[in-house]
C-alpha cells in the first residue's frame, strides 16, 4: 500500500494517526524546500526517524546525553559495516552488544522523533509519501523491521507530545531552535567514522 499527498491538503498528523491505528509498517517520507524527514514504523509504532536530511542522527543524540561514548558509537558503526545486507538499526546494534541501557536508548529515540515531528509540523507546504513494507532501504542499507525490534515509541503519544512542544515553541517564538529539544545547538553535527578494523 502506498499513500501520496500534499501537506496543504492532508495534514501529516492524520497520516501518522492512520499508520498507528491500522498498525502498519513502512516509511513516511515528508519533504519541502528545506529538505526531507523520514519516520519509520513497525506495526504502528515509530522505530526510527531521520531529521532533515540526516542533519541529526540517533548516535549523535546518545553521545550528547552521555548514554554512549564516541568510541562506542564508532564500534557500533563498525559492527554495522560487517554485514551491510542485514544491517540493523543503530539502537538495536547498541542494545544487542550491551553498549547502551534500554531506557537511555528509548530517551534518545524519543528526542529524535520529537525533533523530527516538530520540524514537520512547522511546514505549511510540502509533500508526503507512505510506503508500506517490511524490508526497508534506509540510506542504502536494508533491515527487517519485524526482527527483534526492541525500541519503539507509541506514535499517538509521540504526536501529542510533539504537538504540545510545537505549540509552546510557536507561542514563545523559539521555532528556530528545534534542535534544542535534544539539547543540541546549530553547530555542525558530530561526525563519527566507523572503526577501521575487523569486528569479531
Amino acid at each position: 500500500m502506498s499513500l501520496i499527498g500534499d501537506l496543504s491538503q492532508f495534514p501529516i498528523s492524520d497520516i501518522i494517526q492512520f499508520v498507528h491505528e491500522t498498525r502498519k509498517s513502512g516509511t513516511i517520507r515528508i519533504g519541502c524546500f528545506k529538505g526531507e524527514c523520514n519516520l519509520v514504523f513497525s506495526k504502528g509504532d515509530i522505530v526510527s526517524a531521520n531529521y532533515l536530511n540526516g542533519m541529526v542522527r540517533i548516535g549523535q543524540i546518545l553521545v550528547h546525553i552521555g548514554a554512549i561514548t564516541k568510541a562506542e558509537l564508532a564500534w557500533a558503526l563498525a559492527i554495522q559495516e560487517q554485514d551491510p545486507p542485514n544491517r540493523k538499526p543503530l539502537v538495536l546494534t547498541l542494545l544487542e552488544n550491551s553498549m547502551v541501557a534500554k531506557e537511555a536508548a528509548c530517551e534518545g529515540l524519543k528526542m529524535l522523533i520529537e525533533m523530527t515531528l516538530v520540524e514537520i509540523l512547522s511546514w505549511d507546504f510540502g509533500h508526503y509519501e507512505f510506503e508500506e513494507c517490511n524490508v526497508l532501504n534506509l540510506g542504502s542499507w536494508f533491515y527487517n523491521l519485524t526482527d527483534h525490534q526492541e525500541v519503539s515509541l507509541n506514535a499517538r503519544a509521540a504526536l501529542l507530545e510533539s504537538l504540545r512542544i510545537f505549540d509552546e515553541k510557536r507561542r514563545d517564538g523559539t521555532m528556530d531552535n528545534i534542535l534544542g529539544i535534544a539539547g543540541l545547538d546549530g553547530s555542525l553535527p558530530l561526525l563519527v567514522e566507523p572503526r577501521r578494523f575487523q569486528v569479531t
